[in-house]
């Protein structure tokens, strides 16, 4: 475990400001402090939900909306890297990967793989953000040529200086309004 939280810290940048702040600056009663907090985060539901006064991250909201409006047994897929919204819902993926990598773009049994996979769970909804979902259209171009043909923007919103895309299929009208956000509900 605690070579994951290295490896992560060190994919996230700043590495040595986070681990002083992990170590509790070198004392261990503020370290225990710290270890306390982010076990206590990790077991509340949605792990991401903020205490007060702080923003709302757009992805702890996409994940209260899913877990609302999307069928336990449904699968969503999401564009860009934000595996915490799986987690968070307790959906499957209906892809193969957590995040597009471009270097994908070239292979195409993995691309074959991610459309049949894409098609044959056919998800109610799609996730999409505007920064870095073009990162998904460069390494599967066959699957979002998919999604354009077969999905429509049921909501959007803004959020951390980006803006936020639910896609929902164009053969299947959302049977309810979600009652917190008004978005396209399927559950």
């Amino acid at each position: 475990m605690l070579v994951l939280t290295i490896k992560s810290l060190a994919v996230a940048g700043e590495f040595g400001t986070r681990v002083r702040w992990l170590t509790g600056e070198g004392q261990m009663a503020r370290a225990r402090e710290k270890w306390s907090e982010i076990a206590a985060r990790l077991e509340s539901s949605p792990p991401s939900r903020l205490e007060d006064g702080q923003a709302e991250l757009a992805t702890a909201r996409l994940a209260e909306y899913v877990r609302r409006c999307v069928a336990p047994r449904d699968r969503i897929l999401v564009l860009w890297y934000a595996p915490e919204i799986y987690y968070e819902t307790d959906r499957l993926m209906a892809g193969r990967h957590l995040y597009f990598f471009p270097t994908l773009a070239g292979v195409e049994d993995e691309q074959q793989r991610e459309l049949d996979k894409v098609m044959r769970f056919k998800p109610p909804i799609i996730l999409s953000d505007s920064a870095s979902s073009s990162g998904a259209r460069q390494a599967f171009p066959a699957v979002l040529r998919y999604i354009d043909g077969n999905y429509v923007t049921g909501a959007e919103f803004g959020g951390e200086g980006n803006r936020y895309h639910i896609l929902i299929r164009r053969d299947s009208p959302p049977p309810a309004r979600d009652t917190v956000t008004g978005w396209p509900c399927y559950a």
